[in-house]
């Protein structure tokens, strides 16, 4: 489990990496020559520290694509590993299901929506 959490959160974090890095900023065109241009001008950087900005940038671009691709396989296992959960789930639903009284089914579908609530709402504060 901590090792799928683990997997999560590495997985979220380089996704979030590379989907920032491919959207084009605001007044940007996607087909622009030089992207660095614009921080080299603010900065004011010299030659020498334009190319070595521009060598880590190409550098970090081709290890996130690297990670991006070890990661595909592992998106579905973990699609996989989620459809398994909710037919876990819905299987074990059924049967409690079975075992109550349509009125405490009921009662129980509701106490289970207001924990969902309050996980929520307790995500939602932090």
């Amino acid at each position: 489990m901590k090792t799928l959490k683990l997997t999560l959160a590495i997985t979220a974090l380089t996704l979030s990496t590379v989907i920032c890095q491919a959207q084009p900023r605001a007044g940007e065109h996607p087909s622009k020559p030089n992207k660095g241009a614009k921080l080299v001008e603010k900065l004011g950087l010299n030659q020498e520290q334009a190319d070595q900005l521009k060598v880590i940038h190409e550098k970090q671009m081709s290890e996130g694509k690297a990670l991006q691709e070890k990661m595909a396989p592992l998106k579905e296992e973990l699609k996989a590993l989620k459809a398994e959960k909710k037919a876990l789930n819905e299987s074990k639903i059924k049967e409690i299901e079975a075992i109550l009284t349509p009125e405490q089914f009921e009662k129980f579908k509701e106490m289970k929506a207001h924990r969902k609530e309050k996980r929520e709402n307790k995500k939602g504060n932090k």
